[in-house]
């Protein structure tokens, strides 16, 4: 009778310590998403040139920010007059000047810019993602001039750990040389049929207030 008694509490000890294990969805993947700006950029580059490219894509990103500084401010600030270059200056150069101090705006307010600069091909497709979809966009360096990124197509995967990650298939991205309604203004960068090395690098200018 001692010994049943025993055999029987023991399928009870166990399911007291038994320890549920978290459970996870199934791999899934989500092909074809997309992410655009909300409102198009209207900027267009004021000479064909590298410099005004850069000045046109950093004004564009930064009316999106609500602060209304234009290209000419930038050129004739970074290249002492309204010159035609066939470049911005080097990202280091470029970061130097935009960190270094406050800017100060027409109604007297002062901000400050925070710049990241990644060298070559865009990386951290879930950060540019989410920031097309804050209605920011970011300034990419593709094919020899800064151009602007307003799109992705990319495709989702979601592991059985709840970790996601993402792949682009393409970019859209806005030449500032052509006008709004040319349909030249926008380039697509497809993945498989353009080439990686095609991109300098990409630079994210994020608007801080200056006490």
């Amino acid at each position: 009778m001692i010994v049943l008694l025993l055999l029987m509490a023991v399928p009870g000890s166990a399911q007291i310590f038994h320890k549920k294990k978290k459970s996870y969805p199934p791999f899934a993947a989500h092909k074809g998403l997309t992410a655009d700006l909300q409102v198009m950029p209207v900027v267009v580059a004021k000479q064909k040139c590298e410099n005004w490219a850069w000045a046109a894509a950093l004004e564009t990103v930064l009316r999106s920010q609500g602060v209304p500084l234009d290209q000419s401010f930038w050129v004739q600030r970074l290249n002492n007059g309204e010159r035609c270059l066939n470049s911005p200056g080097t990202p280091e150069d470029l970061i130097r000047y935009l960190e270094r101090d406050p800017h100060v705006l027409a109604d007297g307010s002062k901000i400050r810019l925070r710049v990241q600069y990644l060298s070559g091909p865009p990386t951290y497709m879930d950060a540019m993602i989410r920031s097309i979809q804050q209605n920011h966009p970011i300034i990419v360096f593709w094919r020899g001039r800064a151009r602007v990124l307003v799109g992705v197509t990319y495709d989702e995967s979601v592991a059985s750990t709840g970790d996601r990650t993402f792949e682009a298939r393409e970019l859209r991205l806005v030449d500032l040389y052509a006008a709004p309604n040319d349909p030249a203004r926008m380039a697509k960068f497809v993945k498989g049929t353009d080439s990686l090395s095609d991109f300098a690098g990409t630079m994210q200018v994020q608007v801080l207030p200056e006490p």
